[in-house]
Order: structure tokens, then sequence, then C-alpha cells
């Protein structure tokens, strides 16, 4: 396993760091050790027009406020989001907007007035623009990254398709089509790579499909199941996955788009891609301890807490590594890399053959077990318990020798489910029909998830992304962390900030206890101030 580099850092105040310190050796190269000091976020979208799909969802939010906040000098951003019956694409912006993710721009009228909301449907062909929106995306574009997606992990392999492949496919038309293009960024899952033994490193590369010594032709494959008969697609896929060692519907749809985009890198634009695990809380600015949704590890914690898990109820081992990742880091390493793709040092290597990938990921830099999260989340909710739980006497130990039992999983699994149902059915009798129904959603998304097909134990190499990092000039440093180590993170504060969140913005209660840096940001009330 790859061992985070020792030494100052400066994001943490000690002295300008070597380059062994930013990960740049002289195994890495002429070129990587060149890098260092070389790349610059800020300069790269400086004047740019940005298109971002994805904006009202967790990481394209994160990466919005970044690149604002960042680089106020970036010329526009194009906010592409649907409307729905109960709002407008621009009243689901503006509600994004007020967020106290976004408290640090309330007083900056002139850079909010970067941003142009567009209405669209990834789905459609054309992303279903107006005339006039799409004349003038394609003549301005400088940048594009899509970030939207669906992240449901058992959904139907059909909708999945739809939403990551067909709507990667549409994006990717349209970029083909957008004169000033320079740089295209896809934002994948580093969850692609799963098809690999426990203990195993996933390296920053696609990994192809293979029947026999043949490669599958993604395009085909993908043709295949939206065709045929929606039962029919299903049973198929299941037969797909168990045959690649695909986790789920989701790692299929998004592997199959990562194929899709590089096939359009240099034609006629560079393409990159970026791979999160699973993104959870803030670890800094602007808000330490923010998180959007409940999606990956912000629901498995939650789940904790709410006490869905019985004695015997863990299908994962303990000393299993588990990636998840702060979501500054992520949205860091998005701007980064889609700064190195459009200039700077590291952009010979996007002209050669296929496409960068950078892992937004921890096992290798800073890693983490499931037995290591398990204590953090006992200690905190222990001190700070949630409004209810489901376990009257407390969380049950889960022991560092612990080994799952199927047949006493599913015990434990079962009883949860009484529970959760008979709780909704109260839930619903005294009116609280939305809350019961976000409960069962949330209870049906940890029963799938809570299987030992999604104990991976992998480690996600982050070669490319060191060299990213390590490629930064010095006074963006504290504005772009694209790793977390040792070094510029702290598992132990960290996690209480971010359980604090979740109780907060969730479960709407303060915690009991201060050993923790999130502090609440109240969404602001009345129309944003923008300058036009």
């Amino acid at each position: 396993m790859a061992q985070p580099q020792r030494g100052k850092d400066s994001r943490r105040g000690s002295g300008k760091p070597s380059e062994e310190d930013r990960g740049v050796s002289d195994a890495a190269g002429p070129l990587d050790r060149a890098a260092a000091s070389a790349l610059s976020v800020r300069q790269a979208f400086r004047g740019a027009r940005v298109f971002l799909t994805g904006a009202t969802g967790y990481l394209g939010s994160l990466v919005l406020e970044q690149v604002l906040r960042v680089c106020p000098e970036v010329d526009r951003v194009y906010v592409m989001s649907r409307g729905k019956k109960s709002a407008s694409a621009r009243d689901r912006v503006d509600r994004l907007l007020r967020l106290g993710l976004f408290h640090k721009l309330w007083n900056s009228p002139d850079v909010l007035a970067k941003v142009h909301v567009i209405e669209g449907d990834i789905t459609r062909d054309g992303l279903n623009l107006s005339v006039e929106d799409s004349k003038e995306v394609l003549r301005s574009t400088t940048i594009f990254i899509h970030s939207a997606a669906t992240v449901a992990l058992d959904d139907h392999i059909q909708h999945a398709l739809k939403n990551n492949y067909v709507a990667t496919r549409n994006v990717l038309e349209l970029c083909a089509h957008m004169t000033q293009l320079k740089a295209y960024l896809h934002v994948s899952t580093a969850f692609v790579g799963v098809a690999h033994d426990k203990g195993s490193t996933v390296l920053e590369k696609i990994y192809p499909l293979m029947d026999g010594d043949e490669v599958v032709d993604h395009q085909e494959l993908a043709h295949e199941l939206l065709r045929m008969p929606e039962d029919e697609a299903g049973v198929r896929c299941m037969m797909y996955l168990k045959r690649w060692k695909m986790a789920n519907t989701y790692c299929l749809s998004k592997h199959l788009a990562e194929q899709l985009v590089a096939s359009y890198h240099r034609k006629p634009f560079p393409v990159c891609i970026v791979r999160p695990s699973m993104i959870i809380g803030l670890a800094g600015a602007p808000y330490p301890g923010y998180l959007g949704n409940l999606a990956g590890g912000g629901g498995y914690t939650i789940a904790y807490a709410l006490g869905f898990f019985e004695k015997s109820g863990h299908a994962w081992y303990p000393q299993s590594v588990i990636d998840v990742i702060p979501g500054d880091v992520a949205s860091s390493v998005v701007l980064a890399a889609a700064a190195s793709t459009l200039k700077g040092p590291l952009r010979a290597r996007h002209l050669e053959g296929e496409p960068m990938i950078f892992h937004a990921t921890s096992s290798t830099t800073y890693p983490a077990t499931n037995y290591q999260t398990y204590l953090y989340a006992k200690r905190f909710f222990t001190k700070n318990p949630p409004p209810f739980c489901l376990l009257p006497f407390g969380y049950p130990d889960y022991p560092a020798d612990y080994v799952p039992c199927p047949y006493r999983l599913w015990l434990a699994k079962s009883c949860t489910s009484m529970k959760v149902h008979a709780l909704c059915y109260l839930m619903r009798l005294f009116g609280k029909a939305r809350e019961a129904q976000r409960l069962y959603t949330g209870w049906k998304a940890w029963a799938y998830a809570n299987s030992e097909s999604h104990d991976f134990d992998l480690y996600f190499s982050c070669s490319n992304t060191k060299a990213l990092d390590g490629a930064l000039v010095e006074d963006e440093r504290n504005d772009i962390r694209c790793l977390w180590t040792r070094q510029t993170g702290d598992w132990h504060r960290y996690s209480r900030t971010y359980m604090a969140g979740i109780l907060k913005l969730f479960l709407r209660k303060n915690t009991k206890t201060d050993d923790h840096d999130f502090k609440f940001i109240a969404p602001k009330q009345g129309p944003l101030s923008r300058n036009p």
C-alpha cells in the first residue's frame, strides 16, 4: 500500500513543502519535477466561460461555489438545470445560491451575476436547450464540466444508462459543435474499478470489459440493454454484473460512460476524467461539516445514528478499507484537473493516447477502515444522540475480529425492516407522510448497500492526482486541496465535524459537545443581490 509522503505542508502553516512532500519524486520523471509550482487554477479559469451540469447535485454545487469563490475572474458560468412542476430552473438555482454553502459569496453581487441559468435536460437531444441558449453556449463555452448523473445504486439498468450513458453522449455531441471549447471534464466514480480482488490496487486507467479475449464494445452493449424489454434487460444485466464483477448498475453505467468519453479524446478537444470515491461532508472552507445529500457515506452514517445496524447487522469486515473523501477535496480535484487539461505543465500528458484520469480518493493517501469509522460514529452519537433511534438500549458492539454471518445478517436486517415499516406507518398516521417516505427510501438504499458485495476493500492509486497537487502554484494551495493525507487532514476531528453537520442539517438537532468545527449557517432569506 502506498504511504503518504511525510514532511511539512503549507496548508498546515508549517513552511514551504518540498517536492517530496507534494508527491513529486525523481521516479515521477522530469515532467512532474518541472511541474512543481507551475499550475494556476485561477489563471486557467480567468476569462473562461464554464458550462456546468449537475450544479443542483452535491458535488456540482461544491464545484460551482469553489469556482466562483476561488476564481472570481471567471467570465461566466452556465448552470444548466431542469425545471420542475414545483420550481423553474432559475428558482432551483436561486434556492441553491441561498444555502449556507454559498455564504462567502452573498456580499459579492458582481460574482453571483456571473451565474447564468440555462434550462435543459441532459437526457434529451441537444440537451433540450432553447435556440438562443444553444447558440450562445456553442460559440462561447471554453470549459465543460459534466457532473450530472443518477447515483442510485439499485436503479434499473435502463434508467441508469439513460441518465449516465445516453446523457453523456448527448453532452459530448453538443460539445463537438462548441467552437471555443478547450477542455472537457467528466465526473465518474472510483468504483468503476471494483472488479478486482480485495486488497488490490486500482490504477488511474480504464479497464475494458472483456468477453474472453475480446474487448466489449460499449456502444453495442448499451444499445443491446436499452432496446430490450424492461424485464429482460434487468435479467441480462444481472448476468453481466456477475460476469464482470460489477457491484451494481450504477458502476456499470458509469464504466460504459467512461469508455464513451475516452472515444472523444482529442476529437476535437482534450478530455479528462475525475473519479471520486464516496463523497462526504466538507473538511474546510467554505463550510466545514456541510453535506448536501445523504447518498453514499452520508446515508450510511445517518443509518447508523438512527439504529439501522442491529447486533450482527454489519455486512462489512471491520478491517476492510473504506474509501471516503471530503467534498472540498473532490471539488478541488475537479477544478485542478480541468485547469491542467486546459493549460499547464501536465497538458502534454492530456494530449497523449488516453485521457488522463484523476482519483479523488483516500485509500492510498490516508486510509480508513470500517472499524475505524464505526468507532467514530459510536462515540459521537452516544454523546450526541439523534432525535430518535431504533435501538432503545444503545448501539451494539462491532468487534475488531467480527466476521459477518449470512444467517445472522438476514435476521438483523429483517428486524430493522419491521421496525422501519412500523415507524413509517405511525408517522403517516400523524401526518408525517413526507418524512415517512424519506425514512423508507433511506432504509431501502441502506439495505441494498449493506451487503458483502459492497465491502470493496480496494486501494485507489493517486499517482496522477499527486502530480496534479504537486503542480499547483504556492499561493493557491490553501484554496485548492487535492489530497487528503495525514499532513493535510485529521480523521478524528473531521469525523466529529462531519457528523455534527449531519445531526444539525438532516436531523435538526444541535450537538452537546463542541469538539468539532461545524457551525450552522442558516440559508439566506429573501432575494439575492446580483448586479446585472
